[in-house]
């Protein structure tokens, strides 16, 4: 869950012997240059030669206080620590001000807010900024390595190579280890470690070390970490984390201003679902590819005879019966159609995938059924045709207009027909992690908020029957999928990339933890349209 951020903080080491500064030039006398980038090294270097009536600044650390910009201008205040002194830094949209004086250190701060290029690396928050500052101060030196990166750091510590990382989690209740680029290990917590964090390279190590999930999510999936061992319990470190990524967050509500809602539901379909069918196979159930929870009364029970178990419960509160016409609202591979299908059930779905809309073509002739598939989006989806029942099985997700959503289901069922309608849920509505942002669920895309729901619900003549919570089930499917995902891990990799395999990893293990934790929950329900219109 998006938390508000400390800036990330450490420490900022100026050239040795340090950077003096001369007093102030009277007026009529020599210009006062400004300190540059370029003329640092050289200021440094000639630092022993400089009159007695210079001062110099010995190392400073920067303090970790809230972001925010909330001071006049828009100006964040940052303090300089230091032995001798504390020296005012203003941090605004423009540059860095010492003492109220520009300096050329950093470019401009909506370049980092960019993404544009920071030094020689990518500055996307506070901490690297600080390691752009280092790098520009530093002299010239052996390059950086892996290897001589974590020597060095190594004799100063494991605690200070891992920054806040390190005294953050020091006590943490879940006990795991981390193994340094170098191959030292550190250890957290007490007991044997349950899980690995093994950090490739200086990138992992300053993801791990700025303690922000977004950027941790981002290290891992380019590869400069690695996680091995039970992959429920990292996830545990979440709420210790911070998550604040404004331009990530404000994007997602942006999009549907400028381009409507309508095309940025089909953007953030495509994106997710788009994908070679035989990449959701790898880890959905073979027998019944059903992208939603199943409905468990044991944890030792199959996928397969979970799923089945919420079919039999859709077919029979539905009151469905031979001869009868259904729409489905996002059929994916075809699970629920091909077991109503079965039954004797005329099938209708709709959808914005045309990879499902193609996979599902294909699967009707190879069992002779005849699908009907509508390439629409339901909110533009307009029909004389009454339904005798709709099913949504998980999908709400993708709709978070519930007063649009109850108005098409009201215009598209009969009298009297039910709707089936499950899905993941939270109680903050618009709440995703920067990552399922960026790489899972793109748009303005919205967990299920029951009450919201409900209460848009009662607006209408609608009428809910009943409602179960299904979180405990939908953990235990996640938890199944992630464990095929994994034991698929080569074919993955092979076919769609290590990216894609890292990317739907950290989902699935992410999403069963969260419903363990009852961060996220899961509601199946059933509602009634009148049996008389109004």
């Amino acid at each position: 869950m998006p938390r508000h951020p400390d800036m990330s903080g450490g420490v900022m080491d100026l050239p040795s012997p340090a950077i003096s500064m001369k007093p102030r030039t009277p007026r009529g006398g020599q210009s006062r240059q400004r300190p540059c980038p370029s003329s640092l090294s050289r200021r440094a270097a000639s630092a022993e030669t400089k009159p007695e009536g210079h001062r110099t600044i010995p190392k400073v650390e920067l303090e970790h206080i809230p972001f925010g910009w909330n001071q006049p201008n828009g100006m964040c205040p940052l303090k300089l620590r230091s032995p001798a002194r504390a020296f005012p830094i203003w941090w605004n949209r423009e540059r860095f001000h010492h003492i109220g004086k520009r300096s050329s250190v950093l470019h401009p701060i909506r370049d980092v807010a960019l993404g544009r290029p920071f030094g020689n690396a990518k500055a996307t928050n506070s901490a690297e900024i600080m390691n752009g500052v280092n790098k520009m101060t530093e002299r010239a030196g052996t390059p950086a390595t892996a290897a001589t990166d974590g020597a060095r750091l190594r004799a100063r510590g494991g605690s200070s190579l891992l920054g806040r990382f390190a005294s953050q989690f020091s006590d943490v209740a879940v006990p795991f280890e981390v193994v340094l680029p170098d191959g030292a290990v550190q250890h957290f917590g007490r007991g044997q470690p349950t899980f690995t964090v093994r950090l490739n390279n200086k990138r992992g190590l300053r993801a791990i070390a700025s303690t922000d999930e977004g950027l941790i999510a981002d290290a891992y999936l380019r590869g400069d970490i690695d996680l091995e061992g039970d992959m429920l319990r990292p996830f545990e470190l979440r709420q210790s984390m911070k998550d604040f990524h404004l331009i990530t967050a404000a994007w997602r509500f942006i999009q549907p201003l400028l381009f409507g809602q309508v095309h940025t539901n089909r953007q953030a379909i495509t994106a997710h679902y788009d994908i070679d069918p035989e990449f959701f196979l790898s880890f959905l159930d073979p027998k019944t590819p059903c992208y939603t929870q199943g409905v468990y009364l044991e944890a030792g029970e199959t996928l397969d005879v979970a799923t089945l178990r919420k079919f039999d419960y859709c077919f029979q509160h539905c009151q469905l019966k031979p001869g009868d016409h259904i729409l489905e609202i996002g059929p994916g591979w075809g699970a629920w159609f091909e077991y109503a299908s079965a039954r004797g059930i005329k099938c209708t779905g709709i959808t914005i995938s045309r990879v499902s809309i193609e996979y599902l073509e294909k699967r009707a002739k190879q069992l002779g059924r005849d699908w009907e598939l509508i390439n629409a989006d339901l909110l533009e989806y307009t029909t004389d045709r009454k339904y005798d029942a709709i099913v949504i099985m998980g999908v709400i997700e993708h709709l978070p207009d519930y007063q649009q959503v109850l108005q098409k289901f009201a215009s598209l069922i009969r009298p009297g027909g039910r709707i089936f309608l499950d899905g993941s849920a939270c109680t903050k509505k618009y709440e995703l992690s920067s990552f399922m942002v960026k790489y899972i669920y793109g748009g303005n895309h919205s967990f299920l908020v029951l009450h919201d729901f409900l209460e848009q619900l009662a607006k209408t003549r609608l009428e809910v029957l009943e409602i179960f919570s299904d979180r405990q089930s939908y953990f235990l499917t996640f938890q199944q999928w992630a464990r095929n995902f994994d034991a698929n891990r080569q074919f993955v990799i092979e076919r769609f990339g290590e990216f894609n395999y890292r990317r739907f990893r950290l989902y699935l293990w992410g999403a069963a933890y969260e419903f363990l934790s009852r961060s996220l929950d899961c509601y199946r329900m059933i509602i009634r349209a009148p049996d008389h219109p109004a």
